[in-house]
């Protein structure tokens, strides 16, 4: 059963994806999904930013705030220009971010309507590294936040009415921005003045610039006592963390300092709510899991052990490469989450179609749990796994568990080539083991039309192990 609701309505797509995409090998091009992925989720989420579904390249987005919304769009190019100061030519890529809000209707893990479409035909006429924002959006955002300038008026394919088009000029910060520095906000190199680095700062740093800005808060001129003002912090924080942190009547009279300290909620999210998390997973409660981590993120949007159970449930789904995006980013901040039997047992089935960025998570936190399960899976049935596997396994320079014996019996079993089966004979011959005997007598028997590439070869590796 559908729904409506007035959301802001975000696309975001690829430069260059298809001609980038034939100059790319398919593990080079995986990547660079996935970097794009996970770099701008970590943004929108900061934002409150949810994300609806990637069609190929391009992401879907929603936001409740119109102000947000563009905040975010110029933060996502802030933060690809800074990930593309630190990597290679092959690896640089960039965005354009289009934005329209509306009522639209919400269809399980879908979104419909008018707004949909106008945001997706702005987005194809949008240029690369710009934010291109709908009539809608000008006149519901807050324009003391944001910078923008009139495009004109555009016809669209596909929507019956002109579309009045807005943009917000390169070189511009949202004008908030004064909060992280006069300095920084004014010299920096960012395309957007470094809106990325807005969302980082603690709330009593962005508080205490206020002071340092030309228009001062009627509040301050009038010299309210700072101990009111910072009631007034501590007030905003509660709130901001939900009412289980409302303090009773005796707490009250506790320092403003003691209050607001954060480090209990960040404690209580990433110790106490663990048990509860995994329950709801072991019931396979997906939907009471998601609704429970989404609400940690909206509070701690980098929370690791919230982003490694959304892992799991992108895993179960078998939305793979949203699982590894939210494996890869919860495992940056706490490795030691990947010793974890459910996650090595996703990561073997990620392989196939994912083998760059499962190799790629491996390495980051290579626990005994994930090169067992690896080895496990390189000496079992099923060719095209065994050798991703083995391929892992080697890369995490991890070779004392493959069993080559065991590899080459089943490789000599699955084999669709000679080729491939007489290479497998050599190694069993090689390794003399005599776990092999049975595979290879199987291999030199029968008439002379079945077997016939392998019954000599077979034979002789026989004999070197019988000798």
């Amino acid at each position: 059963m559908s729904k409506a609701e007035n959301l802001v309505v975000m696309f975001t797509d690829i430069v260059g994806f298809t001609e980038m995409t034939s100059m790319q090998s398919r593990g080079e091009n995986e990547a660079m999904l996935n970097d794009n992925e996970r770099l701008l989720m970590s943004v929108a989420r900061q934002f409150g930013g949810e994300r609806i579904k990637s069609i190929g390249d391009a992401l879907l987005l929603v936001f409740k705030s119109p102000t947000d919304a563009v905040h975010c769009a110029m933060a996502m190019h802030d933060t690809l220009w800074e990930h593309n100061q630190n990597v290679s030519s092959r690896e640089r890529h960039e965005i354009r971010v289009a934005l329209n809000c509306g009522e639209v209707r919400i269809a399980g893990n879908d979104i419909f309507g008018e707004p949909v479409n106008v945001a997706a035909r702005m987005e194809g006429i949008t240029p690369a590294n710009e934010v291109y924002f709908s009539e809608a959006i000008y006149l519901a955002m807050n324009k003391a936040e944001v910078h923008s300038e009139k495009v004109g008026v555009k016809e669209l394919k596909g929507i019956p009415e002109p579309v009045t088009i807005y943009r917000v000029p390169r070189g511009s910060s949202a004008k908030r921005l004064v909060a992280v520095g006069e300095d920084e906000a004014k010299d920096n190199k960012y395309p957007y003045g470094g809106m990325h680095l807005l969302k980082a700062q603690p709330v009593a740093e962005v508080a205490a610039s206020d002071d340092d800005s030309a228009e001062q808060p009627a509040s301050n001129k009038r010299g309210v006592p700072i101990g009111k003002i910072a009631m007034g912090i501590a007030a905003m924080l509660l709130i901001a963390v939900g009412v289980q942190f409302i303090p009773t009547a005796s707490e009250v009279k506790t320092s403003v300092d003691a209050v607001a300290t954060p480090a209990p909620v960040k404690e209580f999210k990433s110790v106490d709510v663990r048990p509860e998390l995994e329950a709801l997973l072991e019931a396979n409660n997906l939907i009471g899991l998601e609704a429970r981590t989404t609400a940690i993120l909206a509070e701690l949007p980098n929370d690791p052990l919230a982003q490694f159970m959304q892992g799991h449930i992108s895993a179960e789904r078998r939305t793979y490469r949203e699982a590894l995006q939210q494996y890869g980013m919860a495992l940056s901040q706490k490795p030691e989450l990947a010793e974890n039997e459910r996650y090595a047992n996703n990561l073997i089935k990620m392989m196939r179609g994912h083998g760059a960025r499962v190799t790629e998570l491996a390495k980051l936190s290579p626990t005994e749990i994930v090169v067992e399960k690896l080895a496990e899976r390189a000496a079992s049935p099923g060719i095209n796994g065994r050798r991703d596997a083995a391929y892992i396994l080697r890369e995490l320079d991890r070779r004392d568990k493959l069993d080559s014996v065991a590899m080459a019996i089943l490789d000599l079993k699955e084999g669709k080539d000679c080729k491939a089966k007489k290479a497998a004979i050599h190694t069993l011959k090689d390794r003399k083991d005599r776990r092999a005997l049975p595979a290879l007598r199987e291999a030199s028997s029968g008439t002379i039309f079945q077997n016939i590439c392998t019954r000599k070869l077979a034979k002789k590796a026989i004999a070197a192990i019988d000798g």
